[in-house]
């Protein structure tokens, strides 16, 4: 339709423009997509629904300023808006502007959800702002509807890849404090956090769930387990989980020998 050309007889309404942009922002089609934004603004203007695609399409080309413009132009954005642009920033590597969004979000007195806090949590990590990602956290628990496994995960993983190793753990604690149970996943993101702080008492409990939930011996979680022991100069332990494994991946193996590195 966009590449044909729009004729003023058939042009596209508030309902099919967001599908277009939908389409572009999947395919990263910047040029189309601002032609179909300079087809809004000179036709039938800007709504809620147009607005969220425009920033949604324009957050994932990378093109913040734009998104931005396109907030503004909005009288009284929704949640969904906002959250699309503190996810914009923090996954385009502006983790400073989507805390600051979300702080003015927070003034202006629009409650977040669950989906914009893992980003701020996420932003957080990576500003190594612990005091911050805490409230975000805490905030995060008691707005979530529904607290499982997997979004527990993703909050743990997600603090633990960005070399939040406290926050990771703080997660994972207060994850079996609930009475939700871990899986592999959540397992080696929590060793990984607790690694870097080389805390041996933390160690030995996530060990025991996970020998209790019977996967330490999962090549991941082996792996996970050996790195850990090894950071923390505990070979003996790290050397006999080894020996134990029933398959032995590369990545075990360099675990093991870069502790004597």
């Amino acid at each position: 339709m966009v590449s044909s050309g729009i004729t003023t007889d058939d042009k596209p309404d508030h309902f099919t423009t967001p599908i277009a942009l939908k389409a572009c922002a999947g395919l990263r089609a910047l040029k189309y997509g601002m032609m179909i934004h300079g087809f809004v603004r000179k036709n039938h203007g800007m709504n809620m629904f147009v607005g969220s695609a425009l920033i949604d399409f324009y957050s994932k080309c990378g093109q913040m300023g734009e998104a931005l413009r396109v907030f503004k132009e909005i009288s009284g954005p929704d949640v969904v808006m906002w959250t699309s642009m503190v996810i914009g920033y923090e996954q385009n590597g502006y983790p400073e502007e989507a805390i600051a969004f979300f702080s003015q979000m927070v003034v202006e007195c629009v409650n977040p959800d669950p989906v914009m806090l893992v980003s701020v949590v996420s932003a957080c990590a990576q500003l190594l702002n612990f005091k911050l990602g805490s409230c975000v956290h805490a905030n995060l628990f008691r707005r979530m509807p529904e607290k499982d496994v997997i979004s527990c995960s993703s909050m743990v993983a997600c603090s633990a890849h960005n070399g939040a190793a406290v926050e990771a753990s703080d997660i994972f604690d207060e994850m079996i404090d609930r009475g939700i149970e871990p899986n592999s996943v959540t397992v080696v993101s929590a060793l990984q956090a607790y690694a870097v702080t080389c805390n041996l008492d933390e160690c030995k409990k996530i060990h025991e769930v996970a020998a209790w939930k019977g996967f330490q011996l999962d090549v991941s979680v082996a792996t996970a387990l050996i790195d850990l022991y090894m950071k923390c100069f505990m070979p003996d332990k790290a050397i006999d989980l080894f020996e134990r494994m029933p398959r032995i991946d590369v990545v075990s193996w360099a675990a093991l020998l870069s502790g004597y590195a």
